[in-house]
């Protein structure tokens, strides 16, 4: 059985009074969290995550989180699972708030990312990491050539003091999977030779 790992969470005063941003909160798991940024998360959607959980096209929460972003990436009719791509774009809007603006290149691939919006002009792209950018996977991500030019992107939640990087993602290590996991600065810089596109 596939464990609930998304749900649809954000909770106002049940009076019907507005709150404050600082007055409102989040109820995970029946616990509440209270959060002095609200209006920087997606209202009606919170992700809760579970390394390996199945992120399935029929899902409710894979059909919200495309409602979202609009279904940027035209996956929705596919009968895809959720895509690393669509991932991060909803991520870059729930914690920044920014709608990312595509110009008219295809394919959108996560490989790609830094090289489209550096040739538009788009965004900052770094070469190193910053909390709450894209990290855009440009090489070594398997031996098969076509899947390795295809590339990977992902989210970097946490810098760490030693250059290492907590990132989630989806489709990734398997198809239509989440995961959490830790990159070593010498993983993102030489095995996967890593961009990070700046959306702040």
């Amino acid at each position: 059985m596939i464990k609930k790992i998304f749900e649809l969470l954000i909770s106002f005063n049940k009076t019907g009074k507005k709150l404050t941003s600082k007055q409102r909160v989040v109820e995970v798991k029946n616990h509440t969290i209270p959060t002095n940024d609200i209006e920087k998360n997606i209202p009606g959607l919170v992700i809760e995550s579970s390394k390996g959980q199945s992120l399935l096209p029929n899902s409710l929460i894979v059909k919200k989180l495309r409602e979202i972003i609009g279904d940027e990436f035209k996956l929705g009719a596919s009968g895809d699972c959720l895509n690393c791509t669509e991932y991060v774009q909803f991520k870059i809007k729930q914690k920044l708030g920014t709608d990312i603006k595509w110009p008219p290149d295809r394919p959108r691939n996560g490989g790609k990312w830094a090289e489209i919006f550096q040739k538009h002009g788009l965004y900052k792209i770094l070469d190193t990491p910053k909390i709450w950018c894209a990290v855009s996977f440009t090489d070594g991500i398997s031996s098969n050539p076509n899947i390795n030019a295809i590339g990977h992107v992902a989210f970097v939640e946490k810098v760490n003091d030693d250059g290492s990087i907590e990132i989630s993602e989806a489709n990734w290590p398997n198809q239509g999977k989440y995961n959490e996991r830790r990159l070593e600065k010498w993983q993102w810089q030489n095995k996967y030779k890593c961009r990070f596109i700046d959306f702040s």
